[in-house]
């Protein structure tokens, strides 16, 4: 009864007369209820346990559980604990962050409905969803902005509509109502997409994709499932890359205090402060700036002995312990404990987050122990350089290796094996997509000096428009053939271009340190067959630093068009469309395009003159130098 109705005091109600019969009729708008949650289960099992001949595939959502209740056009928001949001997106059209941009996208013929979602938040400027973290600042964010960060709800399954209770239903069928009842909104509220699958290796796929991408994980559901009210059901399964063995990262850190628990806990440390090695070069400015931050506290401990090394705070933990473990640690001092006395611990989370609480900068997500490091001292921790490359690698998250597709027993769940087993089985191998394989350049030879002294950084996802078998690693062998040096993560200092077709999540990640060039393939192509390096144009370009841009102005002008550069009728065209993208260029033109429709008519003849012009130009002296 509580799932249904998620009030505990309407149950007590309906309990406290011993005569009256109870009738659970179902789910009603405008009452929350406790929503159907996934089982953890091993992928190589998966198959078994679901016991169909095909699945769907999701990809984890990384937002917060969403109930969506309209009837009449009143909206109301629930959590998955039952709590309210609709102050925060609105109960009618008139109000709140999300209602009035959604309200009109449901069939006349619906009066009401109860939907199933998770709640995102939506960035129109790169066209994709942002962590989980940044939902409570979308919210609040009552600007008329139209490029504003905002939240977006995605729809995985309908429960009620009309007063008919769909949870008896098979998914396969109430999906299927989702497209008659209401339309998408692009970035406002959509579908959520899943594909059919019918083999572990289509799972295996599916997870690899997640991880090259930084992904939550996958949702792996049986079309025939009924929706089971506040059940962990097995019909249901959830893959995140930290639940398989051997994919996520582990981190080395050092415990440098603890904080007393509550409760059962009473007496006994409860968390652990743990940090990260810092080298001693920025001891003196580091004790500065902590001077006003309570955590860093036993820095101040260690001025006392100049020998030690400086540790900057890092993150909590607090779970993934027993109390026999706990005990061990009764007699540590109450809040801080000196490097040299303390001990290093293995501790595994999601990702990498900014914080400003700590130091470091950052801290863990879901941060949880595995072990003590009895075979690591203090001096072996992890350091805040090795912390900020990992952060780099992977946009923050942890799991930066792949499957190894020929063990199964990669395929299990951490802590689902037994503890002896694990002892004698050998360590998998890990191998790494080949999309982010770096390329063997050691026996390559040398044919000019073209990229003499340039260090490149390829990302994977190459895609040349006009090369469509270009991968990340003949591009690279082409860079070394011509005197360029490889790197796999850009050098703050020493990396000259970073080399990317596309924005991915590490791209962004780049972009984000304003510090490398970001250049498409194909400059590198031109380059190689002009025979010189050719200007910065903007057909070549994702990103600039400022330094770049202030030594090109002189050579550019305001579209990213250089003057130097010789024009065929080809990258002319290609020019064109470059200014469709030019701020600058498209004011001019909405004002062009105001104007009287046979003028308009008299500069598009002109505009085909001139590239007809081009042509003939080409055709009798060549390319045609601006």
């Amino acid at each position: 009864m509580f799932n249904v109705c998620s009030d505990l005091y309407e149950v007590v109600e309906n309990l406290s007369d011993s005569s009256k019969r109870i009738e659970i009729d179902g789910l009603s708008v405008f009452h929350p209820f406790q929503p159907m949650l996934c089982e953890r289960i091993p992928i190589n099992n998966c198959l078994k346990v679901l016991n169909t001949s095909v699945f769907y595939i999701e990809n984890k959502l990384d937002g917060e559980r969403i109930q969506l209740h309209m009837k009449n056009g009143e909206f109301q928001y629930w959590s998955r604990k039952a709590t309210q949001y609709t102050n925060a997106y609105g109960n009618n059209k008139n109000e709140g962050s999300l209602t009035p941009f959604i309200h009109d996208v449901f069939n006349p013929s619906i009066n009401e409905c109860i939907l199933d979602g998770e709640m995102l938040v939506y960035d129109p400027n790169i066209d994709d969803f942002l962590p989980f973290g940044s939902l409570k600042t979308a919210i609040l964010d009552q600007s008329d902005e139209k490029m504003k960060r905002r939240p977006c709800f995605v729809i995985f399954d309908v429960l009620y509509i009309n007063g008919k209770c769909l949870i008896n239903q098979p998914m396969v069928n109430r999906i299927k109502l989702l497209p008659e009842i209401m339309k998408e909104k692009y970035g406002y509220i959509m579908f959520h997409k899943r594909e059919e699958a019918k083999t572990t290796n289509d799972i295996i796929k599916a997870l690899e994709k997640v991880i090259e991408l930084h992904g939550e994980g996958l949702v792996i559901k049986d079309p025939n499932s009924t929706y089971e009210l506040g059940t962990r059901s097995k019909r249901w399964i959830k893959i995140k890359p930290e639940y398989v063995n051997s994919l996520c990262d582990e981190l080395d850190v050092l415990i440098v205090g603890g904080y007393y628990g509550n409760g059962y806990r009473r007496g006994r440390i409860s968390h652990f402060l743990c940090a990260v090695l810092k080298d001693k070069v920025d001891n003196e400015e580091q004790n500065k700036n902590n001077d006003d931050n309570e955590e860093d506290n036993y820095s101040d401990n260690d001025n006392d002995n100049n020998d030690l090394p400086h540790f900057v705070s890092f993150c909590k933990f607090g779970s993934g312990y027993s109390l026999n473990e706990l005990e061990g640690k009764k007699d540590m001092p109450d809040v801080y404990i000196q490097p040299d006395h303390s001990q290093i611990v293995q501790l595994k989370a999601t990702e990498i987050v900014p914080s400003v609480s700590y130091s470091a900068g950052v801290t863990l997500r879901f941060p949880r122990f595995e072990k003590i490091r009895e075979d690591k001292t203090y001096k072996d921790c992890l350091t805040l350089k090795e912390l900020v490359q990992l952060q780099n690698l992977s946009s923050g998250r942890l799991q930066t290796k792949s499957l190894d597709h020929t063990n199964t027993e990669s395929f299990s769940l951490e802590g689902m094996t037994s503890k002896k087993k694990r002892r004698i089985t050998a360590k998998s191998e890990i191998s790494i997509l080949h999309s982010f394989v770096g390329a063997d350049t050691s026996n390559i030879d040398k044919k000019d000096s073209l990229f003499n002294n340039f260090e490149f950084c390829v990302m994977p996802g190459i895609n040349n428009e006009k090369q469509h078998d270009l991968t990340k690693q003949k591009l690279e062998i082409l860079i070394v053939e011509h005197g360029g040096k490889i790197i796999q993560n850009p050098h703050s200092t020493t990396t000259k271009y970073v080399i990317a077709d596309k924005i991915t999540l590490k791209v962004k990640n780049i972009i984000n340190t304003k510090i490398h060039d970001v250049i498409k393939s194909q400059w590198v192509l031109d380059c190689i067959e002009k025979k010189e390096l050719l200007e910065f144009s903007s057909r070549y370009t994702i990103f600039l630093s400022q330094k770049t841009i202030t030594d090109l102005k002189k050579n550019m002008d305001l579209y990213g068009d250089v003057y130097t550069e010789e024009y065929s009728p080809e990258n002319f065209k290609d020019l064109m469309q470059e200014m469709d993208k030019n701020e600058t260029f498209n004011k001019l033109l909405k004002k062009y395009n105001s104007e009287d429709k046979h003028d308009v008519k008299m500069k598009n003849d002109k505009l085909l003159k001139i590239i007809s012009s081009i042509e003939e130009s080409n055709t009798k002296y060549g390319l045609l130098s601006r």
